[in-house]
């Protein structure tokens, strides 16, 4: 994906010394016509910045701006005018903090609303501070970068070559941290993927994921994958795969799951030497008699239960491809109706 604000920083090198007393070196962004917006460089650390030069007042309601540990937010004076100062607070984040400025820059640049530009600034910031809570600044780990391969895996497969694509991707829920990874009206299918030589066991991680109260149809979806560097598909051309099939909403929404787990664009190359080919997949259908925990089943004061079924105890509920596409048939149907 491209990338403009970091284009913009990297050519910042180019320009001649800033009048003496500056803090930036700083070139407009051309896309933001409703704001004055720079992307900038702090002189003396080099650190990256966003600027946002504004009339004071559209500051207000705003009485808080969110700071974490990879940027902080500050407000200038500059005149009869305000700027608002998005700076990156360590070389470790830079990645994290591009990735963050360019998603302002390109959810504020079709607005017209100078106010409400603003807002959803400011709405980002937070949902920026929560990403930096949740995840770390130098990528996936294994174990969450092949689970997230699993869950598009599915996605790509199934549910996007039946659904309309815009439903399709607002099923998927594992990015949301759902109780399933795939949630629909009436329809549940959880993803687990293994990278086990001879996978014997499956980890669920709450009481929740294979309860289906309330659900008609529910699934467990295992997704068995070769890890290599030699042969299978990558975590970043899968995205890219997905993506070419998106249109306009879809893609949106997409793009903003990618990030609510935790994968930037920007830690594409330290994703693309690691390789999954799929071996098998594995459809349970879960109903009675699964082996499983189910909330009632808890005793009252028992908190955050994780356990482990055998893939041998599963197997009498092993169910054919067939069954599976024909689940999400049924679905587009209901759906249409």
């Amino acid at each position: 994906m491209t990338d403009q604000f970091k284009d913009i920083v990297e050519s910042l090198e180019e320009l001649e010394d800033p009048i003496q007393g500056g803090l930036f070196i700083q070139k407009r962004d051309p896309r933001i016509r409703v704001l004055d917006v720079f992307a900038a460089r702090k002189i003396g650390t080099g650190l990256e910045a966003l600027l946002v030069q504004i009339d004071p007042a559209l500051l207000s309601g705003i009485e808080e701006w969110p700071q974490s540990e990879g940027f902080h937010v500050v407000i200038k004076p500059e005149g009869t005018a305000a700027l608002i100062c998005l700076e990156l607070l360590g070389p470790e984040f830079r990645d994290v903090f591009l990735t963050l400025a360019e998603d302002i820059c390109k959810v504020i640049a079709p607005e017209t609303d100078p106010g409400k530009a603003i807002r959803e600034m400011h709405r980002l910031l937070f949902r920026w501070q929560e990403f930096l809570k949740r995840h770390r600044p130098d990528g996936l780990p294994q174990e969450q970068r092949a689970g997230l391969f699993g869950e598009l895996e599915i996605l790509r497969t199934l549910f996007l070559k039946i659904l309309d694509l815009v439903q399709a991707v607002g099923g998927w829920r594992g990015c949301k941290k759902a109780n399933q990874d795939f949630q629909f009206p009436k329809l549940a299918l959880e993803v687990k993927t293994t990278r086990a030589v001879t996978p014997d066991r499956i980890h669920i991680s709450n009481v929740q994921q294979l309860d289906d109260d309330g659900i008609d149809s529910m699934f467990l979806s295992l997704v068995w994958v070769d890890q290599n560097e030699s042969n299978g598909t990558s975590l970043p051309a899968i995205v890219g795969e997905i993506r070419d099939l998106l249109p306009h909403p879809a893609l949106s929404m997409f793009n903003e799951g990618l990030i609510e787990v935790g994968y930037l664009d920007a830690h594409e190359s330290l994703y693309e030497r690691d390789l999954y080919q799929v071996k098998e997949i594995m459809n349970f259908e879960v109903g009675d008699g699964f082996p499983r925990m189910r909330r009632h089943q808890v005793p009252d004061g028992v908190k955050d239960v994780k356990y482990q079924i055998s893939i041998d105890a599963c197997r009498p509920f092993l169910s054919d491809e067939s069954v599976v596409l024909n689940a999400v048939q049924k679905l587009k149907i209901q759906i249409q109706e």
